[in-house]
């Protein structure tokens, strides 16, 4: 069962830790499956193997600030029914995700890598993203977690992985793109892909030959491949760059101890 706050900022229904089902949802366009099964839009043009050029890292081991902002929209726009408790705090070498109080909505926080991304050349992000074994119990909707995220300047639209842990104890990792950041539902979620471990990797890959965007986890596992123009089912309208960063967001628990984190930032152009 979805409950109301996830209805209103993140489509991802609860799974068993053994669950293997793949799950397809009604997004605008019709009933359109996850691409993990291969039938809705194939692998990308690029390969995130031949993305070796790296051109930015961080270890959260210096001045945050200094290479990272938060979102200036959102930050002034907040969005309705998300509680802006949530912080992203650095500390022992790593960006931990804190909610001080529970709530019944959404805490989110949001950090945007200062240096716009090109969409006329091929890039990737990625981190490594930790939710520690210990959120497991309480409501059966709670969630917590922590991941990825690109999206239009000056827009509101993002596509994201998410690693998320809910309260009966099962892990996944989902991809999803969110028309209007400011309180509207997901256009477009795939299948949540269960995960049995606390810590994962995670990439998104932008590539320009056939403007799409693809999120992988652990090394090259292709989550899910989207085309951002005309060919997908949503055209961004893509401008000259994107912005890219990371998210935290909890629905229901506080977290004061055992933070979900982010750590060992990089990021990756062809050449």
């Amino acid at each position: 069962m979805i409950s109301e706050r996830q209805a209103n900022r993140r489509l991802t229904p609860p799974l068993t830790a053994c669950s293997g089902l793949v799950f397809i949802f009604a997004v605008s366009a019709g009933l359109i499956p996850s691409v993990q099964d291969g039938t809705t839009f194939p692998a990308p043009a690029c390969d995130p193997a031949e993305l070796t050029n790296r051109v930015g890292s961080y270890d959260f081991d210096g001045d945050l600030d200094e290479l990272f902002d938060n979102h200036p929209l959102w930050q002034d726009h907040p969005t309705p029914g998300v509680i802006n408790d949530a912080v992203f705090e650095q500390r022992n070498g790593r960006l931990e995700f804190e909610v001080p109080s529970a709530s019944r909505a959404a805490s989110e926080a949001w950090r945007t890598w200062r240096v716009p991304m090109s969409s006329s050349s091929s890039w990737k992000i990625q981190a490594d993203v930790t939710v520690p074994a210990a959120w497991t119990g309480g409501e059966e909707e709670n969630q917590i977690g922590v991941g990825l995220w690109v999206g239009k300047p000056g827009g509101t639209t993002v596509y994201e992985i998410d690693f998320s842990a809910m309260a009966n104890g099962s892990r996944f990792v989902l991809a999803q793109n969110i028309q209007d950041r400011h309180g509207g539902d997901p256009n477009y979620v795939g299948s949540p892909i269960p995960i049995e471990t606390a810590s994962i990797s995670m990439e998104i890959m932008y590539c320009a030959d056939d403007r799409s965007l693809s999120i992988y986890y652990d090394g090259g596992t292709r989550v899910d491949t989207q085309p951002v123009d005309v060919a997908g089912i949503f055209d961004w309208d893509i401008g000259p760059v994107f912005h890219v960063g990371m998210i935290g967001f909890a629905e229901g628990p506080a977290a004061t101890a055992d933070f979900p984190y982010l750590d060992n930032w990089e990021v990756f152009t062809r050449w």
